[in-house]
């Protein structure tokens, strides 16, 4: 006659088990919560430059203006007009970087939200949905991230070809030449 196991082995066995269970759930607890820190570092990442490249547009566009009316007005006095709106434009431009630091605490609290959802989601473990729904949201912002990276990148260009155009409208008004003449060699 076979051993029948016990009702004590019975229930360690049903204990191991459930340990086994309980040590998946905490890894994949860990799992989730490094991807959220990603998720929110890379939301964070993602609102920021979105804001920096909104602003430089703007930057860039008034820019633009200035050096059309600097290469049609050549004379000190409205040279030292540009000055004073660069200045002002360097100011808005301030006031826009405090405007995206709020911005950035309202991230901050819809991460918190985030993290709330989180502990949600590990008292609700048997929901598999949940789960593929994170990592749907997931796959979404590293998508957002990989689109960021190729804004930046055309931000930089921006950047350097308004560099180039200021130095040129400098040039222009330092030696005095023609309107015609400053947009040819913009154009080149």
């Amino acid at each position: 006659m076979k051993d029948t196991p016990t009702p004590l082995q019975i229930e360690k066995a049903k204990a191991s088990a459930l340990a086994i269970q309980l040590e998946r759930y905490k890894q994949e607890n860990e799992r989730i919560v490094a991807l959220l820190k990603k998720t929110q570092h890379n939301l964070e990442k993602k609102t920021q430059l979105a804001l920096t490249l909104q602003i430089q547009q703007s930057e860039m566009e008034k820019v633009r203006e200035k050096q059309a009316i600097a290469a049609a007005k050549v004379e000190e006095d409205e040279l030292q007009n540009l000055r004073e709106e660069l200045l002002t434009a360097r100011r808005d431009l301030t006031k826009q970087l405090s405007l995206s630091k709020k911005r950035e605490q309202e991230h901050e609290q819809q991460v918190e939200r985030l993290k709330r959802q989180l502990d949600q989601l590990n008292n609700d473990r048997c929901n598999d949905e949940s789960l593929k729904n994170m990592e749907h949201r997931t796959k979404t912002l590293e998508k957002c991230q990989s689109e960021l990276i190729v804004l930046v990148k055309k931000q930089i260009k921006l950047i350097e070809i308004l560099k180039e155009q200021r130095n040129h409208a400098r040039a222009a008004a330092l030696l005095g030449i023609t309107e015609k003449t400053f947009l040819k060699e913009i154009t080149v």
